[in-house]
């Protein structure tokens, strides 16, 4: 199995063997980076994003390890797995993930990291959230299950995305058809950032300054629910780090924008609202005023 960079060019190659199966004569384990035997049994993962791919495949049970803390877990069954202790989870200050001995036979995540260096597990990417479209990051459920001998459920996974997707726009069309209306919503994604100091903002173009997290799928959904998605922000493009605006420019910006909707995928919204003295200005959001805003756990 060889994993591939965005410009197709080979990172690694892994050798997949059937537990317990013999290897051809032919075969020098030598000629790849790592040896793994599967369905795997335990894996641990280094971002909350690809949990579901594997809940998804219905191999929760082998998730035993996730760097991150059981606050930013979403999952209700992996919540008590922490708390059965059957899972160990992290913190986003230290990796207990990064220890000698993970006891984990993969660890999938969106970085190796320099502490992820570990003779009994080797490292597969797993970088859904850089794909520009939504399907996109879906099809990296077909990477999940190759080390589970999983592909048959995960084409059919996928294939059913791919056709919710096609339904939800053919409805949403057929509707505006059937009321004679055209849809002219405005919607702001941001949240603010208590790490950053400042507001992350959503864009629609390739950024690699914005927030991750905030890619340009968001802009695919909202293109295909017919709705007006955040402008471009001229700052991120001279900046060679994530970027997070002050609370002046955040307002300058919300404040041209005049979204109807606010989209906050955080889980602070309660805080900065109650803090009047640093947030005023977001009471005289359209979006604030008629309480159109929806709250949201960033991963």
């Amino acid at each position: 199995m060889d994993i591939l960079d965005a410009a197709g060019a080979k990172t690694a190659s892994y050798l997949l063997n059937s537990c317990g199966t013999a290897l051809p004569d032919t075969v020098d384990v030598n000629d790849y980076d790592a040896t793994v035997s599967i369905p795997l049994t335990s894996i641990a993962a280094t971002s909350t994003s690809a949990l579901p791919f594997f809940e998804l495949l219905g191999v929760r049970t082998a998730i035993h390890k996730v760097t991150a803390p059981v606050t930013s877990l979403s999952s209700p069954c992996l919540v008590k797995a922490v708390e059965d202790g059957t899972l160990e989870a992290g913190t986003w200050e230290a990796n207990t993930i990064s220890e000698d001995n993970f006891n984990v036979e993969v660890t999938f995540g969106n970085s190796p990291g320099a502490n992820l260096t570990d003779v009994d597990s080797f490292f597969v990417p797993f970088n859904e959230w850089q794909e520009p479209d939504i399907l996109g990051q879906q099809e990296y459920i077909k990477l999940a299950s190759v080390f589970f001998n999983k592909e048959a459920s995960a084409n059919a996974l996928f294939a059913d995305s791919a056709a919710r997707l096609t339904c939800v726009q053919h409805n949403i069309q057929e509707h505006l058809r059937f009321k004679d209306e055209v849809l002219d919503k405005k919607v702001l994604w941001a949240a603010y950032s208590v790490y950053g100091g400042g507001w992350a903002l959503g864009q629609c173009v390739p950024c690699p300054t914005c927030i991750g997290g905030s890619g340009p799928y968001y802009c695919e959904a909202a293109g295909i629910i017919g709705v007006e998605f955040n402008p471009d922000h001229p700052t991120f493009d001279s900046n060679t780090g994530p970027t997070y605006l002050n609370h002046t420019a955040f307002a300058k910006y919300a404040t041209a924008f005049d979204a109807d909707v606010l989209m906050y995928p955080d889980s602070n919204l309660a805080t900065i609202l109650a803090d009047t003295e640093n947030f005023g200005y977001l009471a005289d959001l359209k979006a604030v005023k008629n309480r159109q805003v929806s709250e949201g756990r960033r991963k």
